[in-house]
């Protein structure tokens, strides 16, 4: 099996009031920011929630429908973060890494947003590519945790 570089696509999230601030630091395609809502209200993740363990546990649940239930939640949170000049930044450094031969970690800094931490973003469904970004070896996702313990 073929080893695979990466490059990093670092995304920072701060609150900012009661709004968030997404700011790519550091990637192939340089620095970016934007402003966003929470992409969910606490009924919507209930709900979420709910029908994800249901699909889980009903032996008759479709694969399909549980599928349709994760690209919609994870599309909703992509659109949410990756918006205007993150996306732009993040679809440079796709194209740059495809170049290069390499793939594109995405690193998750959500030190400064906890609630926004226990958000599965693993799910993140890019509707552009119709895919999983996680459930390719060319975009996996880390959460990146900043050393709490300095001196």
């Amino acid at each position: 099996m073929e080893k695979i570089s990466y490059l990093d696509f670092d995304l920072l999230i701060d609150r900012v009031g009661k709004k968030y601030k997404g700011r790519v630091i550091n990637s192939p395609a340089g620095q970016a920011a934007v402003e966003f809502d929470a992409p969910f209200s606490a009924g919507e993740l209930g709900v979420f929630w709910s029908k994800f363990e249901d699909s889980r546990q009903k032996k008759e649940a479709s694969p399909a429908g549980c599928k349709t239930t994760l690209k919609k939640f994870g599309g909703q949170l992509f659109a949410a973060v990756f918006a205007d000049q993150v996306q732009s930044s993040f679809s440079a450094s796709l194209n740059e890494v495809s170049r290069e031969g390499a793939g594109l970690r995405l690193r998750l800094r959500l030190t400064e947003a906890p609630e926004l931490a226990a958000l599965p973003w693993e799910f993140l469904h890019d509707p552009a590519t119709n895919r999983f970004l996680s459930l390719s070896n060319q975009t996996p996702i880390v959460r990146y945790l900043e050393n709490l313990f300095r001196r």
